[in-house]
């Protein structure tokens, strides 16, 4: 009986230390109520972002036909890439840059976007 429960609590805290990883529109949704995002889809995974497991597009709230993107990533190796590639990319690819190493979440917003939106991304993002 011991070594049942045994087992039985090592199986939990092994599924709470590995809790699934959010899916981009999930995150999206997150954003749509913080007022950042708007109309979320489902995206693909192209361009600088094609390593992504998961995509969803989104009107910035405030920007009107300006899109955000939520990345979302099944290994830290192409998570790193991406970041690396929109840091190198700079400005002309995003200007609000917001990450989440351990969740492998990265989500970005066009050069326009008011810093207060960008600050209400970076606060879902960093808080998922």
């Amino acid at each position: 009986m011991n070594k049942t429960w045994m087992v039985a609590i090592g199986a939990a805290f092994l599924g709470w230390g590995c809790a699934a990883r959010p899916a981009a529109m999930d995150v999206c949704h997150q954003l749509e109520a913080a007022g950042v995002a708007a109309d979320c889809k489902e995206g693909k995974p192209t361009g600088v972002y094609s390593a992504a497991k998961g995509v969803a597009d989104f009107e910035v709230v405030g920007l009107t036909g300006q899109k955000g993107h939520v990345l979302t990533f099944g290994q830290t190796g192409t998570y790193d890439n991406t970041v690396r590639s929109y840091t190198e990319l700079g400005s002309r690819s995003a200007d609000h840059r917001s990450g989440n190493r351990k969740r492998l979440v990265f989500a970005t917003l066009p050069e326009h976007a008011k810093v207060e939106v960008a600050e209400k991304m970076e606060k879902v993002i960093t808080e998922l």
